[in-house]
């Protein structure tokens, strides 16, 4: 029991960072996720659309987050929720992701597992938040300016939040695109 509860642990820390990397939001967020009320299905059985939902009095800038989750995140999740899970609980509960005790998972436990998995495979640790700002930069990079949009992806109150951490993130990509600007022109003449 204790080798399937590690493995189940391993497997809520992996669907935890799949997760995180489709939808950037906050680990309280995303350790609060109840089955039953934030994930959404279009239908029962295989091939449904799933979305996360999480309702505005949750969500640090009162703004309902409604999160479509990709096939290869749905699969992830469905074989940790029909396999896994289970071995996480002695308590019935609707957790996400579950502590032994039937409650939600502590967060500085999470963080923890997920520094690890990340440096595992990795070689070096990434913590919780740091999807927020990956996230950030590599939208910026693919759109430079685009703060309105990186604002709605991480749930800023403020578009003034948004700019103040990221700006200064987009700097190499605004010049790569300037570049390309000025080889076009020059093709031209």
């Amino acid at each position: 029991k204790r080798e399937d509860a590690q493995a189940a642990n391993r497997i809520a820390t992996a669907v935890w960072i799949k997760i995180a990397q489709r939808a950037p939001l906050r680990i309280s967020n995303l350790l609060c996720i109840d089955i039953d009320q934030h994930i959404l299905r279009s239908h029962a059985g295989k091939g449904a659309a799933v979305k996360l939902f999480i309702p505005a009095t949750e969500v640090k800038n009162s703004k309902p987050l409604e999160v479509p989750l990709p096939a290869a995140t749905v699969q992830l999740l469905e074989h940790y929720l029909d396999r896994h899970r289970k071995h996480l609980v002695d308590h019935p509960n609707s957790w996400l992701f579950p502590a032994r005790d039937g409650k939600r998972k502590n967060p500085n436990v999470m963080a923890k597992a997920i520094e690890k998995l990340m440096r595992e495979y990795l070689g070096f640790a990434i913590n919780p938040h740091s999807f927020r700002h990956v996230a950030a930069k590599l939208f910026l990079s693919a759109h430079p300016g685009n703060y309105v949009d990186v604002q709605h992806l991480l749930g800023h109150k403020k578009l003034e939040t948004t700019i103040k951490y990221y700006c200064d993130l987009e700097a190499e990509e605004v010049f790569k695109h300037f570049d390309a600007i000025l080889l076009k022109l020059e093709q031209a003449n």
